[in-house]
C-alpha cells in the first residue's frame, strides 16, 4: 500500500526524513540581533503601511478618485417629468455643504447637489436657467 506516496522509494525517503532528529542549540542564536531584526521589520512594515494609507487618504480628499461624469436615472412613477432628466451629469465647480455638485449638459438643465438644511440631509435635483 502506498498510503498517498508516489512509489516505495519516495515513501522510504519520507520515512527517513521524519525519523531524523534535529537539535537546535539556543546558545547559537543571538537573541538581541533577532529582536532587533523583528522590531526593525515591524517598523518598516508599519511605516510603509501608513505612508501608503496617507497617500490614498490625501488623494481621496483632493478628489482625485472621483469621476467627472455620472449617469443618473430618475423614475417617472411619481412625477412624469423626472424621467426627462435622466442622463449624464458632469462635475461642477460649485459645492454645496462641502459636497460636489453635478450639472447636466443641456441648456437650462438640472443641477444635482447635496443639500444639508438643519437635520435634513439629502441629494436634490434643481432646475436651472
Amino acid at each position: 500500500i502506498s498510503e498517498g506516496f508516489l512509489g516505495r522509494s519516495l515513501k522510504k525517503l519520507a520515512t527517513k526524513v521524519s525519523n531524523t532528529c534535529y537539535h537546535v542549540s539556543h546558545q547559537s542564536v543571538d537573541s538581541r540581533a533577532a529582536l532587533f531584526v523583528t522590531v526593525a521589520y515591524f517598523f518598516v512594515l508599519f511605516t510603509a503601511f501608513f505612508t501608503g494609507w496617507g497617500i490614498i487618504f490625501r488623494n481621496q480628499n483632493e478628489g482625485k478618485y472621483l469621476s467627472d461624469t455620472i449617469f443618473a436615472q430618475f423614475g417617472d412613477e411619481a412625477v412624469p417629468m423626472l424621467g426627462t432628466f435622466t442622463g449624464l451629469f458632469h462635475r461642477h465647480r460649485e459645492q454645496f455643504s462641502d459636497r460636489l455638485s453635478f450639472r447636466d449638459d443641456q441648456v437650462g438643465g438640472a443641477l444635482l447637489a447635496y443639500c444639508k438644511n438643519g437635520t435634513e440631509k439629502r441629494w436634490t435635483l434643481s432646475l436651472t436657467t
